[in-house]
């Protein structure tokens, strides 16, 4: 009787687990995959956001470049010829190569740090923007996981909705402009 009664409860659990994987339209399961490194790459949203980034930052590099290459060479230069300088020379050129030293990092640091900031906040805004798309994508064709591609051992390309995305994604450039 009791082996009668545990065959029963396993073979109505086993239709109900049955049941979650079904073909029905309420256990509908489909699933995704996005290359968000391929958006990364190749959208023209991303590729606006780089150009945006360098026309900010290039020039200001550049001149970061130049002053570091100044003081190199007159650390070079108090280096060969700190030989003929009186002591009290010496001790004065080593304290101005120490402060220039030291505006030179924080120049460089703080230059960093605004650089990494502007990339942060426009790639934030273009991975809101791919994560929007592909909620949206997912939802009108019933996806019920989107994982990235990069995360996934094995797909099938047709599951990969990255062509999709790319064509929805609008400037993050302007609308980065719009809340400053």
């Amino acid at each position: 009787m009791k082996k009668i009664v545990m065959l029963l409860v396993l073979t109505s659990l086993s239709l109900s687990y049955a049941g979650l994987f079904s073909g029905s339209e309420d256990a509908k399961f489909g699933i995704a995959v996005v290359d968000l490194g391929r958006i990364m790459e190749t959208s023209t949203v991303s590729k606006e956001a780089h150009e945006t980034l360098a026309a900010e930052f290039d020039p200001r590099r550049a001149e970061i470049v130049e002053t570091s290459n100044a003081f190199k060479q007159e650390y070079e230069d108090f280096n060969r010829d700190k030989s003929l300088m009186t002591d009290e020379e010496v001790q004065a050129k080593q304290e101005l190569l120490a402060s220039k030293s030291a505006d030179l990092t924080a120049t460089q640091m703080s230059f960093e740090q605004e650089f990494y900031d502007a990339q942060n906040t426009l790639f934030q805004k273009l991975l809101d923007q791919v994560k929007q798309s592909v909620n949206r994508i997912a939802k009108s064709e019933g996806y019920s996981l989107v994982l990235p591609a990069n995360q996934v051992v094995h797909y099938e390309k047709t599951h990969d909705i990255t062509d999709k995305v790319l064509p929805t994604l609008t400037s993050v450039v302007s609308s980065a402009d719009a809340e400053e």
